[in-house]
């Protein structure tokens, strides 16, 4: 597999506190403070079509635009960078005056104020099933022959997971260029798992109580017969609060902190400033079972283990325990679940259409790492690794794309569409323990709103049976029905020449979005089109399952393919009531599954039905 990484050319500000504070303090020289406040950067997208005749480059256009906007009340406009690759338009610092003007200027598309995002890279095969001769890496052949190409904002080539041992040269269709540089080359990977969980062993009354915890804290360290404080009778100090432990009684011991709810959350803070040399938290929120920090060594265990822990302590007097830090455990339980940070919807930009798609491993992923770039304090100084364990969405994302790539591998003819549908209606909802996959917010149950069409699932997506596909009027009609101006639309499509006729925010995607606006009832028709994608005839039956106060009709229910290619439609009308609801923001009433059914067949093609309230559409 060729990864082609290419270094986004958008300007984005990445300072520490100080340092923002002091370029702040220089662009606001001259400036009253209300001036200045009002000033920020901008990046502001056009239409380069649209240029004037009697400029060289949309260069000079640019600059013109920004001398013309009136700076009355406000320092001059600022240019800072004019975009020529990603986008067409240029970053500026303006003030809100001036951007309305700007706004209202031939070529606008979309103004975006600064924001700072932190980029980040991996993969994980063994928790994806992804095997190397069988299932979806076999077949698509490890990914040979196919680019990838990224958007970021820089990467360390020299990396031991981006080395290119054994890859093919890059292949003849690719139309980019290959910088050279120290240890650089053609292929971009790296390998990880995510089934796995860090943890610690806690032992006290030599030995006779042992639990596990979770800790992420990274030297090999061996803590032997340490004394334990606990504040017992004190719930100050018992949950370790701000400004509550005392020096003279914590000061090198290892602190006991009782029962940590969503509102103290995990105060290694207070610990370390009153002296500890470490500290055990007990908690049931799985926010907190998920360490995040490592400069100070602290374990986090479940309430349970924590209660035995807490029992001995209270009848104990001068007690001691033991800590083993850096053990890995593999076959975590359960697994997977929706971490806090993951993006929930429903989308408000476009709530028609469920978010997010699946979910992918992003949690504890050890990822390629610049060498020169401080990690995490560690005492007084910065752990340096060439590895790092880092969680997000970024983590995430990258699964998803290495996947996509495997799949347009051994499908070569698939579309984007095909490819995402594939994945969704092969997504797996319950986690290793039989169990709906669990949101890390609630500690309950997620739903689509959490996970969307569910996990995704490699080997299952190389073979879905049957895909919701789309053509490029699809997504025109789309934006269409969201009321995008001709102007918008011409730029993302780059089509000047494009029909509005079918405008609709029906688009054949493999999920159905009911939305209440204040109100309990409603429904919906939707119409879908599916497309055989394997050679030989099939029949689909439709299986629906749906909750109380959700009715749900589809037609017809059996559908039929001839061969290869070969389509069928139909239309599904869902009708939610609930009457005991109560209507409130971004929240899900109910939800349900349709699945096409293979008759005499394997094939399960499961998209969900949800229905949730979106008071902003």
């Amino acid at each position: 597999m060729l990864i082609v990484h290419v270094v986004s050319s958008i300007w984005i500000m990445d300072y520490s506190p100080h340092k923002l504070f002091f370029v702040l303090l220089l662009i606001s020289i001259g400036m009253s403070d209300s001036v200045a406040a009002d000033q920020a950067t901008y990046i502001i997208h056009m239409d380069k079509s649209l240029m004037p005749a009697p400029f060289s480059s949309h260069h000079d256009w640019y600059m013109s635009m920004l001398s013309s906007l009136s700076s009355q009340d406000a320092e001059s406009p600022t240019h800072l960078y004019t975009y020529n690759h990603v986008l067409d338009g240029f970053s500026a610092v303006l003030s809100r005056r001036q951007v309305n003007q700007l706004e209202k200027m031939p070529g606008h598309v979309a103004t975006f104020r600064e924001t700072v995002g932190k980029i980040h890279t991996t993969y994980t095969p063994k928790f994806l099933g992804l095997k190397k001769n069988e299932g979806l890496w076999h077949e698509g052949k490890l990914g040979d022959d196919t680019i990838i190409g990224i958007i970021d904002t820089g990467i360390w080539p020299e990396s031991e997971s981006f080395k290119d041992e054994g890859m093919p040269p890059v292949p003849d269709r690719w139309r980019g260029a290959c910088e050279t540089g120290v240890a650089f080359n053609s292929s971009y990977f790296g390998a990880s798992t995510i089934d796995r969980d860090y943890v610690a062993s806690v032992s006290v009354n030599n030995g006779n109580i042992t639990v596990q915890g979770k800790s992420i804290y990274p030297l090999n360290l061996e803590v032997s017969k340490f004394p334990v404080y606990f504040g017992y009778g004190n719930r100050s100090k018992e949950i370790c609060d701000d400004y509550s432990l005392d020096p003279k009684d914590v000061e090198g011991k290892i602190v006991f902190c009782d029962y940590i709810d969503e509102n103290s959350g995990v105060n290694t803070f207070e610990v370390d400033r009153a002296g500890g040399a470490g500290a055990i938290f007990s908690t049931d929120f799985q926010r907190y079972l998920r360490p995040r920090d490592f400069d100070f060594p602290y374990v986090a265990l479940s309430k349970e283990d924590g209660v035995l822990l807490k029992d001995y302590l209270i009848r104990t007097e001068n007690a001691a325990v033991d800590i083993k830090f850096q053990i890995t455990m593999l076959g975590a339980k359960p697994a997977p679940m929706v971490v806090w940070f993951s993006s929930r919807g429903p989308d408000r930009r476009s709530p028609w259409i469920l978010k997010p798609d699946v979910v992918a491993p992003g949690v504890d992923i050890v990822a390629a790492w610049s060498p020169n770039v401080g990690m995490q304090p560690l005492g007084d100084n910065f752990l340096l690794s060439d590895f790092a364990m880092v969680s997000g969405t970024s983590m995430s994302s990258p699964h998803v794309v290495g996947i996509a790539a495997l799949i347009k591998a051994a499908h070569r003819d698939w579309s984007p569409a095909a490819i995402r549908s594939a994945m969704m209606t092969t997504a797996y909802v319950n986690d290793n323990t039989n169990g709906v996959i669990i949101d890390m917010t609630t500690d309950v149950a997620g739903t689509p709103l959490d996970y969307g069409a569910g996990h995704v699932d490699p080997n299952k997506a190389l073979d879905p049976g049957l895909v919701y596909d789309l053509e490029v009027q699809d997504y025109i009609n789309y934006l269409c029905g969201m009321n995008y101006t001709s102007v918008q639309i011409k730029t993302i499509t780059r089509r000047s020449n494009y029909s509005c006729a079918r405008a609709s925010l029906d688009l054949n995607y493999p999920s159905f979005m009911v939305l209440l606006n204040n109100t309990n009832a409603a429904a919906y028709t939707f119409n879908r089109v599916l497309t055989n994608v394997v050679d030989t005839p099939s029949v689909y039956r439709a299986i629906v399952v749906s909750p109380s106060g959700m009715k749900v009709d589809v037609e017809p229910s059996v559908i039929s393919f001839t061969g290869l290619n070969s389509k069928a439609q139909f239309k599904i009308t869902v009708e939610v009531d609930v009457e005991d609801a109560r209507p409130r923001s971004d929240a899900i009433v109910n939800y349900g599954f349709l699945s096409w059914n293979e008759v005499d067949g394997s094939h399960v093609v499961r998209s969900p039905i949800v229905s949730a309230y979106a008071p902003y559409v």
